[in-house]
């Protein structure tokens, strides 16, 4: 992958890679040392193969570097004990919108589930994506009917693909217009809505 199009990238998940309290940026920009702790003492290889990666790509682990999280906490339990194997890096783009990083317990599994909170005040620039979809009228039952039997009749010595058939109903609905758009997008999140 080109390092351009991973800028602003999270990576989180289980590794399987016990890293201990190992750092990959010792110093961001230009402010203090910021240490990492870890509960986890061991670092096996996996840990240490993620933490030349991170280094390389310049990654930050965010275990054990929060406020929610100042003692970096076991992320896995099982009867065999405990350890850091949930894991998440960060660029510096995105790691600067990174508010906090917790660690939660689970009922579920061995693993926990990690809180990841983000600075949501940031104004964000506009997307609009748009796309079409078919609602469906059962006033126009009789309609579509018609119109897709006589699309359908273009293919009648050929073979029809799935692809094909999709664009003849498609075809259909808008010749019976129950043919919608949407358009999906925001341009300012103005607060941590979803987090409340």
């Amino acid at each position: 992958m080109k390092k351009r199009k991973l800028q602003r990238s999270i990576f989180i998940g289980d590794f399987n890679a016990r890293v201990s309290d190992a750092d990959t940026i010792i110093n961001i920009g230009n402010r203090h040392k910021v240490f990492r702790r870890s509960k986890d003492r061991i670092k096996n290889s996996r840990g240490k193969d993620l933490i030349e990666t991170a280094r390389n790509c310049m990654y930050k682990i965010v275990n054990g570097k929060s406020i929610s999280d100042c003692q970096g906490e076991f992320t896995f339990m099982n009867k065999n004990g405990s350890s850091v194997f949930d894991v998440c890096l960060t660029s510096e783009k995105a790691g600067s919108l990174v508010r906090d990083f917790k660690v939660l317990g689970s009922v579920y599994s061995h693993h926990s589930l990690i809180l990841l909170q983000f600075d949501v005040q940031r104004e964000v620039k506009t997307v609009h994506e748009s796309y079409k979809y078919i609602k469906w009228k059962p006033d126009a039952a009789s309609a579509f009917s018609d119109s897709l039997l006589d699309t359908l009749g273009e293919f009648s010595d050929k073979r029809l693909s799935f692809e094909s058939l999709s664009k003849c109903i498609f075809k259909s609905a808008e010749n019976c217009n129950i043919v919608q758009t949407r358009v999906l997008g925001m341009t300012k999140i103005s607060g941590p809505r979803w987090f409340n």
